[in-house]
């Protein structure tokens, strides 16, 4: 009876090649193993600039777009304020501070005055507003636009029998973002009133005056998007 000693057993079956390919795909593997670190690396580099590069050009857009919003220049007696004034008059820009200009540009504003208070006025513009034809806003520049209440109609308001308020809305379009349409909206209330007719003492004369506060009010104090 013959006994193998498993000692001193070899295999045969693989040659000195096979064993040399095995050896070789070890650092092959190393290789494939870095090559992937380097490829998972870049990809995660490449989102980051990707979401960069987007960031940027939002924020540009942002920057180049038209953006119209009013700001109050003047309120002034009509005739004047030496005379007995028929109306106050309240006189706005519509400032546009982006960096193209306006598309199709439409301004409707009112001045309003209303028998009860409302939280949000706005249902008052289609009863008062006035709308003005298409127009064009450049970058950086301004339109006006304006709206008047009857002096006895602000007698009235102090004496807490009417209030008052101004509502204006601008609808335009973008030329950067063709497809976007853009709005922006406006409500105040005239608050802490204050009115002196003009008066005469012999050759002195003193001119009327008008005091009063705009306060927000209601949810139409917005811009794009945000507007109800």
């Amino acid at each position: 009876m013959c006994r193998h000693n498993p000692e001193n057993y070899t295999d045969s079956s693989q040659p000195d090649s096979y064993r040399w390919v095995k050896d070789l795909l070890k650092p092959l593997s190393i290789f494939t193993g870095m090559l992937v670190i380097v490829v998972a690396l870049q990809t995660c580099i490449l989102n980051r600039t990707d979401t960069t590069l987007n960031t940027t050009l939002e924020t540009n857009r942002a920057t180049q777009r038209a953006f119209i919003y009013p700001v109050l220049l003047q309120t002034f007696f009509s005739p004047d304020a030496f005379n007995a004034a028929d109306n106050v008059n309240f006189l706005y820009a519509l400032n546009n501070s982006g960096n193209t200009a306006t598309k199709n540009l439409t301004i409707r504003m009112a001045c309003a005055p209303a028998a009860q208070e409302f939280k949000d006025p706005w249902v008052l513009m289609q009863q008062y507003d006035t709308r003005s034809p298409r127009g064009l806003v450049a970058p950086h520049a301004g339109q006006t636009a304006g709206c008047s209440f009857k002096t006895e109609q602000i007698k009235q308001m102090i004496g807490g029998k009417l209030f008052g308020y101004i509502l204006i809305e601008a609808t335009y379009e973008d030329r950067v973002s063709v497809a976007a349409k853009r709005i922006s909206q406006y409500a105040v209330e005239l608050t802490q009133l204050s009115y002196v007719a003009a008066s005469a003492d012999g050759p002195i004369k003193t001119p009327a005056q008008f005091v009063s506060a705009l306060t927000n009010i209601g949810e139409h104090n917005c811009a794009d998007e945000e507007c109800p």
